[in-house]
């Protein structure tokens, strides 16, 4: 039989044997007091379930939030050609992948960059797991003309195409919710920044023609999104080749070069894989250069890869004048081997006298 309880004589309730509640002798104080029981109850248990669960991504999404302008122009998206092992998503804005093998999964930008154009690309899935990180690059091919089977699993490998390509990659610990910002000036320097933080400039590229963005998925990144574009003047003072300025203050972009290790560890320009041609003896026509020869210095300029010697060279055909003639002959050696402002084929170097 149900137990009555008068009002006058409620008994408190029990945290380790809870009676059940009479259904036919229920008062309001014994109402009050199951309620306020089960509220406690609730309470443990949403804390609980709070410190189980990690904080939600649109949580993290507002902590990156000031690290992009007030306005973003939206009309980037990613091209529709892309590798065999990648798919995108949410009108061509979104990339991941869909392999686990990661052999094809380059993306193109569905347009040409503008020049000083910063391109903020966000990180929106990584498995600290798995090992790899973010490839990125410049081309002047148009991704329009090339087909899927066209797209190799190394990005690296494109530079035997005929086509401008410079592949970098960027070697600092990527995670969930991080922003890049990707941007090349009027000199052909593009500068990369992680959560707002400029990183320095990674690479020189030919910007006299329209280049192209490319992305390849690796390893630990396995989804990202661009978020936008801004276009903005370029405020700052133009940089000499030769200055410190213009070398990339942290190792965060690696770009494959030459096996020469002087070579290797000198300037930007160097350390860019970008070849403007085929096979050393095949023809190529090369245009005049855009960027008038006096912009590379004085005499009192220092080689912009050794940093010792004074520039003393002149590359040919592009007239430029960045190099000791010791570098430049190593320069020289290798196969496709271009000048470290405009990209340009190196023909032959010239060595300069001062005038007396």
């Amino acid at each position: 039989d149900s137990e009555i309880i008068p009002p006058d004589c409620v008994r408190p309730r029990s945290f380790t044997a809870i009676p059940r509640p009479s259904l036919r002798r229920e008062t309001e104080d014994t109402r009050l007091s199951v309620s306020l029981c089960d509220l406690n109850l609730q309470e443990e248990n949403f804390q609980s379930m709070t410190a189980m669960c990690p904080i939600p991504q649109n949580s993290l999404n507002s902590q990156h939030s000031h690290l992009l302008p007030s306005q973003l122009e939206s009309d980037l998206r990613f091209h529709q050609l892309r590798g065999a092992h990648i798919k995108t998503l949410d009108d061509q804005t979104v990339a991941r992948l869909e392999h686990a093998r990661e052999e094809r999964t380059l993306v193109f930008t569905n347009r040409s960059l503008r020049i000083n154009e910063t391109i903020f690309v966000k990180i929106n899935k990584s498995n600290s797991s798995r090992s790899g990180s973010l490839s990125y690059g410049v081309t002047s091919c148009d991704p329009s003309t090339l087909r899927p089977s066209d797209l190799p699993y190394n990005p690296e490998s494109l530079v035997d195409r005929k086509e401008f390509w410079a592949v970098c990659r960027v070697l600092v610990p990527l995670q969930s919710g991080d922003i890049l910002g990707f941007v090349i000036n009027a000199e052909g320097e593009l500068h990369l920044s992680h959560n707002g933080v400029s990183t320095g400039m990674q690479v020189c590229v030919d910007c006299s023609q329209p280049l192209w963005m490319f992305f390849g998925l690796h390893g630990a990144i396995m989804q990202i999104r661009i978020l936008g574009s801004t276009l903005a003047t370029d405020l700052r003072e133009p940089s000499s080749p030769s200055s410190p300025t213009s070398v990339p203050n942290s190792p965060t972009a690696l770009c494959s070069g030459s096996s020469d290790p002087m070579l290797n560890s000198s300037g930007p320009g160097a350390l860019c894989n970008s070849i403007n041609g085929t096979a050393p003896n095949s023809p190529v026509s090369i245009p005049e250069s855009p960027i008038s020869p006096s912009v590379s210095g004085s005499w009192s300029d220092e080689c912009t890869i050794c940093y010792e010697n004074l520039v003393d060279t002149v590359i040919y055909s592009c007239g430029h004048m960045c190099l000791c003639y010791t570098c430049g002959l190593k320069l020289k050696k290798m196969n496709n081997a271009c000048c470290p402002i405009c990209r340009r084929l190196i023909k032959d170097i010239i060595k300069t006298y001062r005038s007396s």
